[in-house]
């Protein structure tokens, strides 16, 4: 994987790309190939990293939609641009998309890894716990993506809710700060924590059982 451009992204994304970035860079560095557990741990770290980016501009923008002044045109037209990028600039779903692919393809080779021969007992059983886990987090992340959009038109976390605040903005501004406060005191931020947790609960059952 080639690295990602940085210039122009800000915020949470441009964290997770420099995230990203390295953790390719770790990849091909290291010589990791398909064959070895380490590259699907890292790609479910990269996953991770994705997502968080997501989520976390998503935050950002309804917190600067909140702070912004609604009467004073060049803080509404940053916050319109940078909502408009969020939307349109595929940055951080195509990396989520690729990092699914190879986790699929995980799937057969640690399945073959498996039923390999190992000295440890309980080393079948802490294979066998690997694999499901893995292949739970992998269809979260599955629905995750899923959930971000159709490949035309506009994409990103909470969809209906970003297109929902661009119409605010344009048609009802006045309303704009009440909308996104009450969507940031109902916001469930559970999914990304138990993503998060779920993929390091993975990468250590890995580690472990396949080591």
């Amino acid at each position: 994987m080639e690295p990602i451009t940085v210039l122009g992204a800000i915020g949470p994304i441009a964290k997770a790309l420099e995230q990203i970035n390295k953790l390719t860079e770790f990849i091909a560095k290291d010589k990791i190939t398909a064959e070895d557990n380490l590259y699907y741990r890292t790609w479910l770290d990269i996953a991770a990293a994705a997502i968080h980016g997501l989520e976390g501009e998503y935050t950002e923008i309804l917190l600067q939609a909140k702070a912004c002044n609604m009467a004073d045109e060049a803080q509404k037209s940053a916050l319109l641009v940078r909502i408009d990028q969020y939307l349109n600039l595929e940055r951080l779903r195509p990396i989520l998309f690729g990092a699914i692919e190879n986790l699929r393809n995980g799937q057969s080779v640690l399945q073959k890894h498996a039923g390999r021969f190992y000295l440890l007992p309980g080393t079948a059983k802490e294979r066998t716990e690997a694999l499901e886990e893995y292949s739970r987090l992998l269809n979260k992340l599955i629905e995750y993506l899923n959930s971000l959009g159709a490949y035309r038109g506009a994409s990103c976390a909470a969809l209906h809710s970003v297109t929902n605040l661009v119409d605010q903005i344009n048609k009802s501004p006045d309303t704009v700060r009440d909308i996104v406060t009450t969507q940031l005191e109902n916001r469930d931020k559970s999914y990304l924590s138990d993503v998060i947790a779920d993929s390091q609960t993975v990468i250590d059952k890995l580690r472990t059982a396949f080591r």
